[in-house]
């Protein structure tokens, strides 16, 4: 019953990922940020919706590539894939950009 529903919630995603690379390509922050929403949003429940949210946010990654926050990002979404190795590596890379991210250490953790 539910199918359409996420079919519809991975098209509909996939429309706003396009028309944010098409008007807003170079803004991290606003990829960041939708992407870390809609992935709280979906969970673990549409791993196609996470796919998009993680593209999303390596996307903020590439355009901004000094910021923990979206390592630290794609490191949880990569966890909610079930990707700990990926996420691991996430982790790690944020952990370099800012030693003090308690959030890194604790993410590191969780994926051993």
């Amino acid at each position: 019953v539910l199918l359409p529903v996420w079919c519809a919630v991975g098209r509909r995603l996939r429309q706003l990922q396009q028309a944010l690379e098409s008007q807003e390509g170079r803004n991290a922050e606003l990829h960041y940020e939708t992407a870390k929403l809609f992935a709280r949003l979906v969970g673990r429940q549409h791993r196609d919706a996470l796919r998009l949210t993680a593209n999303m946010v390596e996307r903020a990654g590439k355009l901004n590539p000094d910021d923990a926050a979206y390592a630290t990002e794609l490191a949880h979404e990569r966890l909610m894939l079930g990707d700990s190795v990926g996420a691991m590596e996430c982790f790690r890379v944020a952990s370099r950009l800012n030693p003090a991210s308690t959030e890194a250490l604790h993410g590191m953790v969780r994926c051993q």
